[in-house]
């Protein structure tokens, strides 16, 4: 029996989607303004832009070669454009509503959509179904690509409601057989950057070492996290929590996932345990690292300008007499 990956590492990784609607902010917040000492820290990070990592062509390079794992038919790596096209073809229902990020000053007339989300408990073609469908996509200055999709399926009548078993039996015909499962017996499968599924013991190991990097959202919903986590990406880098460094040298940039969560009901009949919902959440972290680089690096070199405008305007004032 394999070891398994931490209950509250799978919790992380899978729990934080459970948010309703995205609130939009209002139209008249104020452009975010960077502090000279956010602008300082991007000089003593861990360079990740290179020509082939962290730039907007290298970015659309990752996302062609990430469509080896895909939900309900849409691969990762795909245009934003053409998946939400393909969202609507297989439900018209899903109605995608963008969180609202705030603009930054130094990147006037920019729009920043790093998620996307329906409500929950959509209609689907089955009256027995319902469902909740997210996507996370990479930002300017590159394409938006889709670095991570989400989608839950809710069976609101026992009756109508899988067993375990036949759930399972989807996902491993899916995906392959299972890389680990964590101590709740949720699936996770992991995928290195050619696509070929991890042993169980690199899966564990991986997952121990990137799970602070890879957090999304903390621990809460997004619904409430709004902007501020996305916006500490932007701001900060992909290593924001580290102050910029990446301490496990680029392990943590390679690998894609997916992981199913399962809420299992006892019937009050004499069956088998039935599934009430099952979640299904895939990422690509080499295209997350790549888009959120090029992300970045735009909002620093434009935020450095700026300040060496101003600062060169201040110089030109005239000197009070004194």
């Amino acid at each position: 029996m394999p070891a398994t990956t931490s209950k509250a590492t799978a919790a992380i990784m899978i729990t934080v989607f459970a948010g309703a609607a995205v609130p939009l902010l209002a139209q008249s917040t104020p452009p975010v303004q960077l502090r000279p000492e956010q602008i300082q820290q991007a000089t003593t990070e861990t360079p990740l832009q290179t020509a082939g990592f962290g730039t907007p062509d290298a970015t659309a390079r990752i996302a062609a070669k990430a469509g080896f794992v895909d939900v309900v038919g849409i691969k990762l790596g795909t245009p934003l454009k053409a998946a939400l096209a393909a969202l609507k073809t297989h439900n018209p229902n899903l109605v995608m509503q963008p969180l609202a990020m705030p603009s930054y000053e130094a990147l006037p007339g920019t729009t920043m959509t790093p998620l996307l989300m329906s409500a929950k408990g959509t209609n689907t073609s089955s009256p027995d179904e319902k469902e909740h469908v997210g996507l996370l996509a990479t930002m300017p200055p590159g394409e938006s690509f889709i670095w991570g999709i989400w989608r839950e399926v809710s069976y609101e009548k026992e009756e109508s409601r899988p067993t375990v078993e036949t759930i399972m039996a989807g996902l491993r015909k899916k995906y392959g057989q299972e890389s680990t499962k964590d101590m709740s017996n949720n699936p996770i499968w992991m995928y290195d950057a050619q696509g070929q599924q991890v042993p169980a013991a690199k899966t564990n190991e991986v997952m121990a070492k990137c799970v602070s990097t890879w957090t999304v959202g903390l621990s809460m919903p997004l619904s409430q996290a709004q902007w501020g986590y996305f916006d500490r990406q932007l701001v900060g880098g992909y290593f924001n929590a580290s102050y910029g460094r990446d301490s496990m040298n680029g392990l943590c940039l390679t690998y894609s996932h997916v992981t199913a969560s399962l809420d299992v009901r006892i019937s009050s009949k004499s069956s088998p345990p039935l599934v009430a919902s099952v979640r299904v959440v895939a990422m690509n972290r080499q295209l997350e690292a790549s888009g959120v680089t090029a992300s970045h690096g735009l909002l620093m070199r434009e935020a450095t300008r700026l300040a060496e405008q101003r600062k060169g305007e201040a110089g030109k004032r005239e000197v009070p007499k004194f």
